[in-house]
């Protein structure tokens, strides 16, 4: 039996959305209050959503396209995915090139010691 994690929301609440297509006219996060609570959905309002119904589970705009808004508890929590999107992209242009790195050997021995650091979750 598969268990879902409900997270705990609240009728007033107030929700941050970052929209999944950046072709969209808003593409900055904005806030969203939330107006109902159902046993595994909920509805959220704002300038840009009407009773707009997302998942308990997931938090995920609840449509039958493939742009699904996702919802997060705090504006900080979008900041720092965004971030770690750029870096990553960043990175992967950087080391995906052919030839020789620009960097110093001292450069080096620190990214493989970064590399090479166990993983902490942030």
């Amino acid at each position: 039996m598969k268990t879902e994690t409900k997270h705990k929301i609240e009728v007033g609440q107030i929700l941050w959305v970052r929209r999944s297509n950046h072709y969209r006219t808003k593409t900055e996060p904005f806030a969203v209050k939330v107006s109902k609570v159902g046993n595994k959905y909920f509805e959220v309002e704002s300038d840009l959503y009407y009773k707009a119904k997302f998942d308990l589970s997931n938090l995920q705009l609840v449509n039958e396209t493939n742009y699904v808004d996702q919802l997060y508890f705090t504006l900080q929590e979008i900041l720092d995915e965004n971030e770690s999107i750029q870096l990553a992209s960043k990175f992967r242009q950087f080391f995906g090139a052919y030839g020789k790195l620009n960097l110093t050997l001292g450069q080096l021995r620190k990214i493989q010691s970064i590399i090479e650091e166990p993983k902490q979750t942030t």
